[in-house]
This record gives C-alpha cells, sequence and structure tokens, in this order.
C-alpha cells in the first residue's frame, strides 16, 4: 500500500502526473519536484539520469544554492518509510528523513512534475492561487 501525503501548503495539479516507472522505483520514497525562479523557501534538489536524489538541502541561503529544482511536497511513500522514523517521534520529512535517507545511501527519487504548482504557505500566496484559479489557469474540479 503506498502512502501519497501532500501537505496542505500546496496548490497542484499533479495527481496522474508520476508515471508508472517513478511508482515501481519508489522504494522506499519518491519526491515531486518543481523547477521554480527562487528556491530559497524550498527544500532543494539534484537527480541523476535514473532519478536517484543525488543531493537535497532544506531551505538553503543563496550562497548555497545549487538548483532551482526543488520539493514541492508531493511524496509518494512506501511503509517501508517507517523503519527510518522513530515510533511516537513527530518528524519533518523534509528535514529529517530524506536527509537520513541520503545519508545512509538508500534509494530516494524525485520525479519533477508538469503543470500548475503553487505553495500557498502564506497569505500573499494563497490569493495568488485562488486568482489563479479563479482566471483559469488551473482548472479545479470543487464540486466533486
Amino acid at each position: 500500500m503506498r502512502l501519497k501525503p501532500a501537505p496542505g501548503q500546496s496548490l497542484a495539479q499533479a495527481r496522474d502526473r508520476f508515471t508508472a516507472s517513478f511508482l515501481a522505483a519508489a522504494e522506499p520514497a519518491t519526491i515531486g519536484l518543481t523547477a521554480v525562479e527562487n528556491p530559497l523557501e524550498f527544500g532543494i534538489v539534484i537527480t541523476n539520469e535514473d532519478g536517484t536524489i543525488q543531493r537535497f538541502l532544506e531551505k538553503p541561503g543563496w550562497g548555497q544554492v545549487f538548483s532551482d529544482t526543488v520539493n514541492n511536497g508531493i511524496f509518494v511513500l512506501e511503509p517501508e518509510i517507517f523503519d527510518f522514523i522513530a515510533d511516537g517521534v513527530a518528524v519533518d520529512f523534509s528535514s529529517e528523513v530524506f536527509p537520513k535517507l541520503l545519508a545512509e545511501r538508500k534509494p530516494l527519487f524525485g520525479y519533477v512534475c508538469e503543470g500548475y504548482w503553487e505553495d500557498v504557505g502564506t497569505l500573499e500566496a494563497y490569493m495568488s492561487a485562488h486568482k489563479d484559479v479563479l482566471d483559469g489557469k488551473v482548472a479545479l474540479d470543487v464540486l466533486q
């Protein structure tokens, strides 16, 4: 059984963007990725040609930026991900679990998602996403 958490701080049209090959390789995790102009507020990522993540850094300073490709908060997780999380302990995947996987040389995959994505963690971004919906830049079927 795959877990597909998507934090409530993003609006995305990526539900069918993870291809079968990346889902098959998800063990223990695949991270959705998006290219952005300003990567300072996100986890930045470099992947190898096979999709494995080579380097990951959460919320870098300008002197640390090595990529414009960021963790967009959409994860496909296999149940074995819990082998890397202590029972009863709250963790942050981006700053704790994913770096631990890389440090232990466990497979961590990234998939660049096409289509609309907006981090809505600020009031300005939240309002901008609503405007994009109203302007038809993103298609949401909110009545289902």
